[in-house]
């Protein structure tokens, strides 16, 4: 009971605006959660959206993602070539080098590959997606990573505050992110991508709104 107490304590906390739904004058609003989905950082995705090509807008893949993973990566490989060529002194198992090393540099690529992923709203062929395999994610029913724009209902925004770990034993940090998800006709939310800008998030929530034909709710002062 006392975990479940903490747990909905820190949910509340990372959900902090209580959102009116009647003001959007659709039952469905009602219907959908606003909680936040937690889905991704501003830091692992790009939130610079562009038309990659007539029809086509897109989030450029991400900087700061591509620089975390080469660190990480390039950390990894230090530890492994430690680990084959130079001598450690010491108790510690020299294994342990070895270890480190192979999960810095598989960390490494899991983000590069994050990063690199295309988040894209296709309007010749109809269709929000995430990868490469448009065509092919298409036909999964109730999918994650391909929504045709005919089952978008609506855009919603939301302000979620997101723990950021801090480093040399320091409490952990909490900063407010934004959430642009896409409804379903059914109810269902897609999340799309997190934004650290208030204002980027609403001016790229507007813009596609325009594209797609659909409201959007607006919650993120509630």
């Amino acid at each position: 009971m006392y975990a479940d107490k903490v747990k909905n304590l820190l949910h509340s906390f990372e959900n902090p605006v209580v959102v009116d739904p009647e003001k959007f004058q659709d039952p469905l609003a009602e219907k959908v959660s606003w909680q936040g989905l937690g889905k991704n950082n501003p830091s692992s995705t790009s939130t610079v959206l562009y038309e990659r090509e007539p029809g086509v807008l897109s989030y450029k893949p991400s900087m700061t993602g591509w620089i975390f993973s080469l660190i990480f990566m390039l950390t990894g490989l230090l530890s492994v070539v430690v680990y084959f060529f130079v001598p450690v002194t010491g108790n510690a198992p020299k294994w342990v080098l070895l270890l480190v090393g192979v999960l810095f540099m598989a960390a490494g690529v899991f983000i590069f590959f994050q990063s690199s992923r295309i988040i894209a709203f296709d309007e010749n062929l109809g269709l929000f997606y995430r990868g490469k395999k448009a065509k092919a994610t298409m036909k999964s029913e109730g999918s994650q990573n391909a929504v045709p724009f005919s089952d978008i209902h609506a855009l919603q925004l939301l302000l979620r505050m997101s723990r950021v770990k801090s480093a040399d034993n320091r409490p952990d940090r909490f900063v407010p992110v934004y959430e642009l998800n896409l409804v379903k006709a059914n109810g269902e939310r897609v999340h799309v991508i997190t934004y650290s800008r208030r204002e980027k998030a609403r001016e790229d929530a507007y813009t596609l709104s325009d594209r797609l034909h659909v409201p959007v709710w607006d919650g993120i002062d509630g």
